[in-house]
């Protein structure tokens, strides 16, 4: 589980975990050096970043969305905290199920960072309403049939990975109420997947900079 909360969530590396990455290359931090952690540093970094989102995404949830989807959840931390305060969400989560030998990041569909297992067993052990959630690999998401209310994808969907690999799926299950909330580095050109965007966050970053934006009306 901590080895993928630092692939997930690189900002939580420590500035020597950094300069070990730089200085071997991201195989060999990867398939080695990945292993050594500070558990309870760890722990604590990802606390606080699952609060901190979950904080700036609640205030759009209205107490009538009841079916929730997070794409690309990685191990779970912000969906863990909304389960254990929300007793009325369900949430279920749609990710990939392998972590790659290379982490590189950037829109590459093939590249990917998790375990299912172990976010299931996160979300079981950590949330209060641990029986409100599904767990879906990413190559099975045609089976799916719910209609979503809001679709949540933080550091995912259209920051790593192209929103337009999971737009036929979005309108499928969907409706014409559903909003979405995803970061995207490339707020400007949303206009022509969504009826309505607005800018919530601006994230500047050396590379990859971001934005958080809630949108409404998913064109065909």
């Amino acid at each position: 589980m901590c080895r993928l909360i630092i692939f997930q969530r690189n900002e939580i590396l420590t500035s020597l975990q950094k300069k070990i990455r730089k200085l071997f290359g991201r195989l060999l931090f990867t398939q080695f050096f990945s292993y050594f952690n500070n558990l309870s540093y760890v722990a604590e970094k990802y606390l606080e970043i699952s609060i901190a989102e979950y904080t700036s995404i609640k205030k759009f949830l209205k107490n009538d969305d009841n079916n929730i989807l997070s794409i690309g959840g990685g191990l779970g931390g912000v969906e863990c905290i909304m389960l254990s305060n929300h007793k009325n969400i369900k949430i279920d989560i749609l990710e990939r199920d392998f972590i790659s030998s290379k982490i590189k990041y950037f829109w590459n569909p093939e590249e990917a960072y998790n375990k299912l297992d172990l976010t299931r067993k996160f979300l079981i052990e950590n949330s209060k309403y641990n029986k409100n959630f599904k767990v879906y690999n990413f190559e099975k998401k045609n089976e799916i049939k719910t209609k979503y209310d809001v679709i949540i994808s933080l550091y995912s969907m259209d920051y790593h990975y192209n929103l337009n690999i999971y737009k036929n799926f979005m309108l499928k299950n969907t409706h014409e109420k559903t909003i979405f909330i995803f970061d995207t580095i490339r707020a400007k050109e949303l206009n022509k997947f969504f009826k309505d965007v607005k800018i919530i966050k601006t994230i500047d970053k050396e590379i990859h900079s971001s934005c958080r934006v809630i949108c409404y009306g998913l064109k065909n």
